[in-house]
């Protein structure tokens, strides 16, 4: 049994929960544990998280999906005044989904792992927390949902400022058949700036 789950559009199905309670308890794969992002969202060129915050100047960030919370938790020292919040449905403690919106909206390698009859009322929550932009880094998968599909999935409700591919990387087999059920071993970054 799954407790305290908080999101209220509740967009997995039980068998998919159990499998991602699973992993985060277990961080077998480390998720969440990464406290750097980078987002080539200006001519391809990695930029650090610390460094957008700088140039946007949000008054509020949600890191949606944010595994262990290290992301923001880095952060908090150097931008005091911002205010910043951690989401993710399957780490008890960042359990309970956001009340307020959020003038910059991130997410790290989570996105990808909301089930594709969840996908469309993911997308509309997401621009419904956003106040101005959404930097997304996501994974796309051989034979699993192309770069297309996740384009014309935020395109219904963002303005799509930025697309980065990254380059194929191989992945290990019993990270993406035990969450999917696919057989893939290749799969693509796929960055995006989005706006309201």
């Amino acid at each position: 049994m799954i407790s305290k789950i908080g999101d209220p559009a509740r967009l997995f199905t039980e068998h998919h929960a159990e499998k991602e309670k699973y992993m985060h308890t277990l961080q077998k794969w480390k998720w969440g544990k990464n406290a750097e992002y980078f987002f080539p969202w200006q001519d391809s060129t990695p930029i650090n998280l610390s460094n957008i915050i700088d140039d946007l100047k949000p008054k509020s960030v949600l890191d949606y999906g944010c595994g262990q919370g290290l992301t923001l938790k880095s952060l908090f020292e150097k931008f005091p005044d911002i205010n910043f919040y951690n989401y993710d449905a399957f780490v008890d403690e960042y359990s309970t989904y956001p009340s307020a919106t959020y003038d910059l909206i991130v997410s790290n390698n989570a996105l990808q792992h909301i089930e594709n009859q969840f996908y469309d009322q993911l997308v509309k929550n997401l621009y419904d927390l956003c106040n101005h932009t959404a930097l997304f880094k996501l994974y796309t998968f051989e034979n699993y949902n192309p770069v297309e599909w996740y384009i014309e999935k935020y395109s219904k409700f963002f303005k799509v400022d930025d697309i980065t591919v990254g380059k194929p990387l191989i992945t290990e087999p019993d990270k993406t058949e035990f969450l999917y059920g696919i057989k893939s071993y290749t799969k693509t970054p796929l960055y995006l700036k989005l706006s309201k």
